[in-house]
């Protein structure tokens, strides 16, 4: 995943989930099986892919939705530039070393 962020740098971002340390995450995007990658594009989960991939077919389905995205963004919005970022969110086993930070409506209260 690291090297897929490398290479999207700027245009996609990559989080890794701990979706046993965050089970309402899991439970939001149907995670059932680990890893899992969901792809976000203007907020929303426009993909998604169970089990492990190789690099090729993770880096050819990032450029496609890249490029999917910009291109109805710039005919949705033709006097605007598009926005150019896809998020691939990987979920990840807890003893992964790559834990991300649940969003704020998703932690528990302290």
């Amino acid at each position: 995943m690291e090297r897929l962020a490398d290479e999207f740098e700027g245009r996609v971002v990559v989080a890794r989930v701990d979706t046993l340390a965050q089970p309402a995450l899991a439970d939001r995007f149907h995670i059932r099986v680990v890893p899992t990658i969901v792809y976000f594009a203007g907020g929303e989960v426009v993909d998604a892919a169970e089990g492990a991939l190789p690099y090729e077919a993770l880096r050819k389905r990032a450029e496609a939705l890249v490029a999917e995205h910009a291109a109805a963004a710039k005919e949705a919005f033709p006097d605007e530039a598009p926005p150019d970022e896809i998020t691939a969110d990987e979920t990840t086993p807890p003893d992964s070393g790559h834990e991300a930070e649940a969003p704020a409506e998703e932690r528990p209260s302290e």
